[in-house]
């Protein structure tokens, strides 16, 4: 990928079939909470201007294993995931980010996600390929918190609606 060793259709092929075997794992990411856990709502999407979601998918599996009812926002538009926070209570909305181009159009849905929520405590996590190598745009970014990884994702959101007093009670849903 980063040498460019690949035209678009082997990429293509390539995440088709890793989305594949994601897909084929899902049994062994049961959920450790059958029923789920009251208000453990996740929203994840990726930074405006990008198109990956290998990473999104996998990082949803282990949410539901933690017992999250998990959404991911298949590239809708930015006006479309504002009236979905706006619908439903999502204790945390999570990003992910690639590049450096992104930046800017991320920090400012950022802003509008908060703005819009319909939880006035939303908690915002942001990860993905950049991130992982230079961490300091997150400050700039607006997000409370930024996991190295999926385990990590799940840990940090639980310490983040702990922080908001929801560990253990339900919410309206």
């Amino acid at each position: 990928w980063d040498d460019d060793t690949c035209d678009f259709t082997e990429v293509t092929i390539g995440l088709r079939c890793l989305h594949a075997v994601c897909h084929a794992l899902e049994p062994r990411f049961a959920p450790l909470f059958p029923n789920g856990r009251a208000g453990r709502h996740i929203l994840l999407a990726s930074a405006p201007g990008e198109h990956h979601g290998l990473g999104l998918t996998m990082v949803e599996q282990f949410f539901r294993r933690a017992g999250w009812e998990a959404w991911i926002d298949g590239g809708a538009d930015n006006e479309a995931l504002l009236a979905l926070v706006a619908e439903k209570h999502f204790g945390l909305v999570g990003f992910s980010i690639g590049g450096e181009t992104h930046i800017e159009a991320l920090t400012k849905l950022i802003r509008d996600v908060r703005r819009a929520s319909r939880n006035t405590n939303l908690g915002i996590l942001v990860g993905g390929p950049l991130l992982s190598q230079e961490p300091q745009p997150v400050k700039r970014l607006g997000a409370d918190a930024t996991p190295r990884d999926a385990e990590e994702a799940v840990l940090q959101a639980e310490a983040l609606l702990a922080l908001q007093g929801r560990g253990s009670e339900g919410l309206a849903g």
